[in-house]
């Protein structure tokens, strides 16, 4: 086994020295290392910026930074979820209200149909009476008016006779 030596940063070093052993450091370790899954090359690249940047790197802090943010967002996912879920119950509730009162309103308006039906068969009925009836009455009315025209005429046959009996009365 071949040992490879890192060189010791020396106190208060540039950010390139720092750069520069980060790198050895990640080179040095073997694939088959499970450090290998730490110093990966986003995270050698993502270090190497933050000290570019004068940011001073705290891994852990950042973990459990991240791990709150990840706590805090499961729980507004859940309380989220809840009031989906409320929200989904109240709106299933109004389709529900709203179905009744369609139902309802159908059934009102076919009762309604069946109403206007009957009436306008009873309607049909009565004018069918009507007609019967105008018929009948105007045959009826014919009967007077030919009973009227003999009565008329037997009338102008008796006026006719007084008169004749009243000239011969007078001679």
């Amino acid at each position: 086994m071949t040992r490879m030596t890192i060189s010791k940063l020396q106190a208060d070093p540039s950010k390139q020295q720092e750069i520069d052993f980060l790198n050895e450091v990640a080179e040095s370790i073997p694939e088959c290392s499970y450090l290998k899954g730490l110093f990966t090359e986003h995270l050698v690249s993502w270090a190497t910026q933050k000290i570019r940047d004068d940011w001073a790197l705290d891994l852990f802090d950042l973990y459990n930074a991240e791990t709150n943010r990840v706590l805090i967002m499961e729980s507004e996912n859940r309380k989220l979820a809840s009031q989906l879920e409320r929200a989904d119950k109240e709106r299933q509730e109004q389709i529900d209200e709203i179905k009744k009162h369609v139902a309802h309103y159908r059934e009102l308006y076919e009762n309604q149909c069946d109403v206007v039906r009957k009436y306008q068969k009873e309607l049909s009925n009565v004018t069918g009476e009507l007609n019967l009836s105008r018929s009948e009455w105007s045959e009826e009315e014919d009967r007077y008016n030919t009973c009227i025209e003999q009565l008329e005429e037997q009338v102008k046959d008796l006026k006719s006779k007084l008169y004749d009996m009243m000239v011969k009365g007078e001679k």
